[in-house]
């Protein structure tokens, strides 16, 4: 009867992928910081890893779910023994380019909606 503890230990199988989205994370928060503190010349380099960060969070939570929806190899003790190729195939890396696409268009839909209404 106890089996979220086996469902709870197969979901964060997917470490690396989640360490991915941290990392994805904290490269966000770090660009932004760092930004506003240097000079003018030297800004495009904290540009480029805001842009980075941006892209890696929504792409691999598209592999994330994706991988989830098609599944992975589980042995009877409920541990995952997927291999890269599970990770990583055209289908989770056309899942994480949608979910990326996605969120630029939410983006772009919010900067119309923001626009438009200050126009109004």
């Amino acid at each position: 009867m106890l089996h979220f503890p086996m469902w709870y230990a197969s979901l964060f199988s997917y470490y690396l992928i989640l360490f991915l989205i941290l990392f994805g994370l904290i490269i966000r928060g770090v660009s932004f910081e760092f930004r506003s503190g240097m000079p003018e010349e030297r800004k495009w380099i904290w540009n480029w890893t805001l842009t980075i960060g941006s892209f890696i969070v929504p792409f691999f939570f598209g592999i994330l779910f994706i991988s989830m929806i098609q599944g992975m190899p589980m042995d009877s003790n409920g541990d995952m023994t997927a291999g890269f190729t599970d990770y990583i195939n055209l289908f989770s890396v056309v899942g994480g380019i949608a979910l990326t696409l996605l969120c630029y268009l939410h983006g772009m839909n919010y900067i119309s909606f923001k626009n438009n209404r200050a126009y109004s």
